[in-house]
């Protein structure tokens, strides 16, 4: 999962993973996080609704922003 088009930006709503799942609400980006074998990242905090998950860091390559254009 990749976003294309526009960028992440903190109040989105993301998905990960299994399909089906429910949203996160992205609560900060760190800009360039992730800077190894010359592929820079960002490092989104989310916040998950499920109990187990609650608070996580993610790369922003492996989340799909859902909003509907807002």
């Amino acid at each position: 999962m990749e976003n294309v088009g526009r960028p992440m930006k903190v109040g989105d709503l993301v998905v990960a993973g299994a399909p089906g799942s429910a949203p996160g609400l992205v609560l900060s980006i760190d800009k360039g996080f992730y800077d190894g074998y010359g592929c820079t990242r960002d490092r989104v905090l989310v916040l998950w609704p499920e109990k187990e998950y609650g608070l996580s860091h993610e790369e922003s390559t492996s989340l799909e922003v859902i909003n509907d254009g807002r």
